[in-house]
Order: structure tokens, then C-alpha cells, then sequence
């Protein structure tokens, strides 16, 4: 055989080996087939990995915390709140959220006073002894970020307020054109709620239940179906209950009694119903001590009782205070009240038979107060909403003639000199 044949012989058995032995190029269809699974293998295995991390938080953040921890001037634990600086303790949750693990879920019963004094109570935390707070102790709650708490000297109200309150500073002064430059002043509104949200999560900016009753300024009655409330919104107190302008509805949040640690050391820790309402009480008893007390204060003359109105109102306060830690609260307040009527009953009989005094003019401002809630709540709406709301400007157009109404009474909204803060309703000067 020739070489060139031995050549060409080698070069086809290659070649045939070549065929052979070589798989066939895969088919675009192969390749895509390929790549898809490969791709959905790759997709399972990150849910899978997704899923257990979920699964993970899930259980550690809904464990139950054992330890108390530090916010501000609280220590929290799940749904429980320490005052460190009063010893009161806070449902961390308002009535009707249930607490998830991590925060309060749903939203807060608005109650109406029916609803309110007809409020049940089941243990909640193993405690037995939470109750309403009180108009003193619901304000310690309040909290103006990016502003601050202002007192009206005139009837001791409060609320937030912002920076833009304040009289800008003079910068600059052109001696030649008289031309004067005023600081910039960055005006930024406190923050809403009006509380520590990281304390109380999910607060909504409504008014809060307390359990002070609201005395009317020109009498000195307590109503009994209206109290002292929170605003959270503004952090301002407010009138809340059935003869309230604004607020005939309103949310709760429960405290319990200042010997916080000693009660802890009593109390078997129960972790069971979310679900709380308040104690049966006996309200009956308040309401009728109350309307005797009102039966002899409307009986006597309006001179006797502009005399003794602010011994009333000291006693009022008093028995707030006296009775606020009471087990039995309702009971307390029944007894001084009638305790505080036999006492009325004797000064009302000895000033009838005293020398009477010039006879002063009658009240013309019985209806004062109930005005200035009235602009106080429309001024609110006025300057909370839009601009081109028809309900916006009427509520404007109302605030003005109440406004106009109160000065033709000869009432004024602060006086020449004083900056927006400082602003009260008063007497004209």
C-alpha cells in the first residue's frame, strides 16, 4: 500500500471515530428546557430559605419578652407600661386593639358615656385593679416632639405648640433706609399623636376618657355625664361625653394604682384574655349623691353661690385627689359628696340669715364657656382643612361670629404685647 493511501485511511477512521464517539449538538428547545428548571430549582430553593427566615422572626418576635426594657422615662414589657417616675403601670394598648407580639393591633373603641359607665372588667396581665386615670394622671402621657407643652394661666388648659409661636429675632438693621431683617424661623409642627409612639403604638389622634369630671365654670356644677379628656391629636385637654361640643365619643386606655412593685410581688402573672372591659361598678350611687349635692347648689341664690364657688371648686379637686386611689373609687366620691352636701346645707342656712350684701348684677357670661369651646373646635377645623373645602370655610365662617359673639360680651383672644402661645381668652382689658 502507498503511503498516500495509508494517509487517507488514517484520516477516515478518525473521522468515523470522531462520529461516533462526539453526543449531537443540543437543540434550542433543549437549552431553554434546560435553563427553565435550572432557574425554577434556584426560585424554590429561595422561597424555602425565605420562608424559614419569615418563620424564624415570627417566633422570636412574638415570644414573650421576660426582661423590662428602657424608653424614655418607661420600662415595657409585651403589653405592659411602667411610669418610672409616677409607679403607675399602662395598658401599652387603648380598649379594643389586642397586643401581637411586636405591637397593638385594630383600632380603639371610641365609647359614648353610656357605653363608658356600662364598661365590664375581666383580669387582663393577672392584675384585677386597672381603672380609668384620671385628667392629671392621662396628661403625664402627653409628649410634644418638635414642640411644647403651653399652660393658659387664664383657665389652666394646655396644649402643644410649635416654634412658630415665636417672635422672629431682629438680624439686621439698616440705620440708613430703616430697613430691618427678621431671623428666618423654621416652623415645624410637633409630632401627632402627641405621645411616645414607641411606648404606645398605633394611638389614634382622638380624644381619651378620664375619670374627672368637668365642672362649668359659672356655676361649679359637675356634670355627670360629661369629663375631662385628652385631645391626642394636640395634646391639649378637652371635654369628652354627652353635653361636650366636640367630643361626645371617646377612646380608653386603663391604669392601675401607684404601689406598682409591692402588687407585682402579690399578683400571680397570668398571661390569658386579651380582652378587657372594666369592673361593674356602682354608678348610681355617684350619680345620686351628685344630684343631691346639685339639688341644694341650684336652691339657693345665684349670690350665695358665686360666694362659695371656689370653696366649691377646691373641694372638687380634692375629692378627685382624695379618692383617686381608693379600691373602691365610686364609693369614696359617693361619701364625700355627701358628706360635702350636709356642709352646704349648714353655710347655705347661716348666709340666708346674715346681713345681705349689696346685691351684685346678674351673670351675663353663663354661656362663656360653652362659646369658647365652641371656637376652640371650629378654629381647629378651620385651620386643620383644606383651604378650598366648603366644610373648611364654614367652619370658619362659624368660628367668626362666635368670635364676634364673645367680644360683644366683652371677651378678647389675648391682649396687645402677647405672642400666639401666650394667647387666652379673657376678659377685655
Amino acid at each position: 500500500m502507498s503511503n498516500f493511501s495509508k494517509v487517507s485511511l488514517a484520516i477516515l477512521v478518525g473521522l468515523l471515530t470522531i462520529i461516533f464517539f462526539v453526543a449531537p449538538a443540543p437543540t434550542k428547545e433543549e437549552i431553554a428546557a434546560r435553563e427553565a428548571k435550572e432557574k425554577q430549582a434556584i426560585a424554590l430553593e429561595q422561597q424555602t430559605e425565605a420562608a424559614e427566615q419569615a418563620k424564624e422572626k415570627i417566633t422570636k418576635t412574638q415570644a414573650p419578652a421576660t426582661e423590662w426594657q428602657t424608653i424614655d422615662k418607661y420600662q415595657v414589657k409585651n403589653q405592659l407600661v411602667k411610669d418610672t417616675t409616677t409607679g403607675l403601670m399602662w395598658m401599652r394598648c387603648s380598649l379594643g386593639q389586642k397586643w401581637n407580639g411586636t405591637t397593638c393591633e385594630g383600632d380603639a373603641t371610641l365609647y359614648s358615656f353610656k357605653e363608658f359607665s356600662k364598661l365590664k372588667k375581666n383580669k387582663y396581665e393577672g392584675y384585677k385593679d386597672w381603672r380609668i386615670p384620671t385628667i392629671d394622671e392621662l396628661k403625664i402621657l402627653v409628649h410634644c416632639e418638635n414642640g411644647y407643652l403651653y399652660t393658659h394661666s387664664f383657665n389652666n388648659t394646655f396644649n402643644c405648640v410649635t416654634n412658630d409661636n415665636r417672635i422672629p429675632e431682629i438680624t439686621n438693621y439698616d440705620d440708613m433706609t430703616g430697613k430691618v431683617e427678621f431671623e428666618k424661623i423654621d416652623i415645624i409642627d410637633f409630632v401627632r399623636p402627641t405621645i411616645i409612639q414607641d411606648v404606645f403604638p398605633k394611638t389614634p389622634r382622638v380624644a381619651y376618657w378620664s375619670s374627672t369630671p368637668f365642672v362649668t365654670m359659672d356655676t361649679g356644677e359637675a356634670l355627670n355625664d360629661t369629663k375631662k379628656g385628652i385631645n391626642f391629636d394636640n395634646g391639649g385637654d378637652t371635654i369628652v361625653g354627652e353635653q361636650a361640643v366636640g367630643y361626645k365619643n371617646a377612646a380608653v386606655r386603663l391604669v392601675r394604682g401607684r404601689n406598682v412593685d409591692k402588687s407585682e410581688q402579690q399578683s400571680e402573672i397570668e398571661n390569658n384574655s386579651q380582652n378587657f372591659e372594666l369592673p361593674p361598678v356602682n354608678t348610681n350611687e355617684l350619680d345620686e349623691a351628685n344630684n343631691r349635692i346639685n339639688a341644694v347648689w341650684k336652691g339657693t341664690t345665684k349670690a350665695i353661690r358665686k360666694s362659695l364657688l371656689q370653696e366649691q371648686r377646691a373641694w372638687l379637686k380634692q375629692r378627685e385627689n382624695d379618692c383617686s386611689f381608693q379600691e373602691d373609687k365610686i364609693h369614696c366620691m359617693a361619701e364625700m359628696t355627701d358628706q360635702r352636701t350636709e356642709e352646704l346645707k349648714q353655710k347655705i342656712a347661716l348666709m340666708k340669715v346674715m346681713p345681705q350684701q349689696e346685691k351684685q348684677p346678674e351673670n351675663q357670661n353663663n354661656t362663656v364657656d360653652v362659646l369658647i369651646g365652641k371656637e376652640t373646635k371650629l378654629n381647629d377645623d378651620c385651620r386643620g382643612g383644606s383651604g378650598d373645602d366648603p366644610q373648611t370655610m364654614k367652619a370658619c365662617e362659624k368660628r367668626d361670629a362666635i368670635v364676634e359673639e364673645l367680644a360683644k360680651k366683652g371677651w378678647c383672644y389675648g391682649h396687645e404685647g402677647q405672642i400666639g402661645a401666650e394667647k387666652i381668652w379673657e376678659k377685655c382689658k
